[in-house]
């Protein structure tokens, strides 16, 4: 299974950035169970564990554990950028390295500060009509 830009990886990167956290995690895990491929897993992967540092951080109000689950989040989207040639873009999403480069700009402004940071955006790749 080849997961596309649109389906579960849309609605994910939808909600994730309407705040919407735990329903974001929920959109890609079923993805993520049925994808094999690497990196997609991978990405997956890395993905919801983002999407659930959040919920902890803003819902649960848990600093510690979203800390803790965002550097795994890290590791495992900055694997997915060292496998992944630059010109592509994995699950169609678009400028994942500043993705994980403000993912590690948070999590620094909340070790250094204990200031809650904004969760960053994710950007999918335009559609592309055939002519």
């Amino acid at each position: 299974m080849s997961p596309s830009p649109s389906g579960p990886v849309a609605r994910g990167v939808a909600l994730f950035n309407e705040g919407a956290f735990f329903e974001a995690h929920e959109a890609w895990e079923d993805l993520w169970r049925a994808t094999s491929k690497e990196p997609a897993r991978t990405l997956l992967q890395g993905l919801i564990q983002v999407a659930a540092a959040f919920h902890k951080l803003y819902v649960q109000r848990d600093a510690l554990s979203a800390a803790r689950i965002l550097t795994r989040a890290r590791a495992k989207l900055a694997s997915v950028l060292r496998a992944t040639p630059s010109s592509t873009s994995p699950l169609g999403l678009e400028h994942l390295d500043v993705f994980v480069a403000a993912l590690e700009e948070a999590q620094a402004s909340l070790a250094a500060s204990g200031t809650w940071p904004s969760a960053p955006k994710l950007a999918l790749t335009a559609p592309t009509t055939a002519e």
